[in-house]
């Protein structure tokens, strides 16, 4: 009738989808083509280097992009070794592409290995910057384990304390028990002695007696269980507990 705003059917919405995805594979396709048939060993395509760009931002998981962006970027090292700041500026500019991209995808592996390797290969890399960009994503979202991951290889950049590290663990499980990334990064820092095991014990008990049905803290609690420091009779009295 006129005067209404015509609704369209499912139909009409999954064929109108249809057609765009089409549109995108079709686009993806092409562009696909065009950079490998310009892949050169010595020299690239700036245009390649855009329409990759363009798809990574799209779609990050395309690890060949990724690839041919490192090919691009070894390039430019050898092109600028006598040019440093010419070098920085490019790799900058590729560690804030990478940022977009985990922007747009933060569970992307593909994109979390290319910006470390970005940095290993950086003049001036400025680690200290990594550790405060991995404070804000597991602010966001504290399950995302590729940046826990990240996080831990930064750690070893840094030259932080242990202990700080083990604090921010200890807040994080305290703000969510139920974090199967936090517990497994906790495990990763964690020496179990004489001195830890029992501080550790009860942060595990006091996870699984306030919600025993979320499996996160029973992960951290078997590795407990079945570490060579924890003697056969305080195993044996923490699986009694359990019981009552």
């Amino acid at each position: 009738m006129h005067g209404r705003i015509k609704v369209r059917t499912t139909e009409e919405q999954k064929i109108l989808k249809d057609k765009e995805n089409k549109r995108k594979i079709c686009a993806y396709k092409k562009g696909m083509a065009y950079i490998l048939s310009s892949r050169k060993k010595d020299s690239y395509d700036p245009e390649s280097f855009s329409i990759s760009s363009q798809i990574l931002l799209l779609n990050p998981h395309v690890y060949t992009l990724w690839n041919y962006r490192k090919e691009v970027i070894l390039m430019e090292i050898q092109k600028c070794c006598n040019m440093e700041n010419e070098l920085v500026k490019f790799l900058e500019k590729e560690l804030d592409f990478t940022q977009q991209c985990i922007y747009n995808s933060p569970k992307c592996y593909s994109t979390w290995h290319h910006r470390y390797w970005i940095l290993e290969n950086h003049p001036s890399p400025n680690w200290d910057n990594e550790y405060t960009l991995c404070l804000k994503y597991l602010t966001v979202d504290d399950r995302n384990f590729l940046c826990w991951d990240y996080r831990r290889l930064i750690l070893n950049k840094t030259g932080l304390c242990l202990e700080k590290e083990l604090e921010f663990s200890t807040d994080r499980l305290n703000i969510n028990f139920s974090n199967y990334s936090s517990w497994h990064y906790r495990s990763t820092l964690r020496v179990l002695n004489a001195d830890t095991l029992e501080n550790e014990l009860n942060l595990v008990q006091n996870a699984v007696f306030t919600d025993p049905y979320d499996t996160s803290a029973w992960f951290y609690f078997r590795w407990i269980l079945n570490h060579k420091e924890i003697l056969r009779e305080k195993r044996k009295e923490v699986l009694e507990s359990l019981k009552n």
